[in-house]
C-alpha cells in the first residue's frame, strides 16, 4: 500500500489502489452452501510477505450486496472467470511475519502432462493475533 501511495504522489495511477481479496463469483454459492450445511464460519485470507489479512465470508456478501467497495474483473490468469476484487482495507490484519521464510523452486507434472513451476516457502515465523482472528471468524 505504501508503494501505491508513492506512485500517486509521483502522479502515476495503478489499476487498483491496494491489494485485494479475490473472490471467484462461481465460489460464492459453494461457500454459502458449505456454511449452511456445517454451520462453520469461513474467511478469505490473503497472505503477503509481511502480513496476513482476513475477511469474513458474510462480510463479502454484505459488500457485494451494497453494490460498492469492490470491482469485478475477468483476469486472464484466472481463465477469465469473473472475480470480485475487494480491497484489503475491507478486511483485518490478523497476523505479521516476524521472520520471513526463504523460498525454494519446485515443479510438479499434472496428470495431463503439464509442468507447473512454483515456489515453496521454507521456515519463517508468523504471529497471529488471536482476538483479531476470532473477530474475523465471527464477522
Amino acid at each position: 500500500m505504501e508503494v501505491r501511495r508513492q506512485q500517486r504522489a509521483e502522479g502515476n495511477r495503478a489499476s487498483r489502489e491496494s491489494p485485494s481479496f479475490t473472490v471467484k463469483v462461481e465460489d460464492l454459492k459453494i461457500v454459502y452452501r458449505w456454511i449452511e450445511r456445517y454451520r462453520k464460519p469461513q474467511v478469505y485470507a490473503q497472505v503477503f510477505f509481511d502480513s496476513v489479512f482476513a475477511l469474513n465470508f458474510l462480510d463479502v456478501v454484505r459488500i457485494i450486496g451494497s453494490g460498492e467497495g469492490f470491482v469485478i474483473e475477468t483476469p486472464r490468469k484466472s481463465q477469465e472467470k469473473s472475480t470480485i476484487m475487494i480491497p484489503i482495507t475491507s478486511g483485518r490484519r490478523i497476523g505479521r511475519f516476524t521472520e520471513l521464510p526463504t523460498f525454494q523452486a519446485a515443479e510438479r507434472v499434472t496428470h495431463l502432462g503439464r509442468h507447473d513451476a512454483f515456489v515453496v516457502p521454507i521456515g519463517g515465523r508468523l504471529e497471529l493475533d488471536g482476538v483479531l482472528l476470532q473477530e474475523a471468524l465471527l464477522g
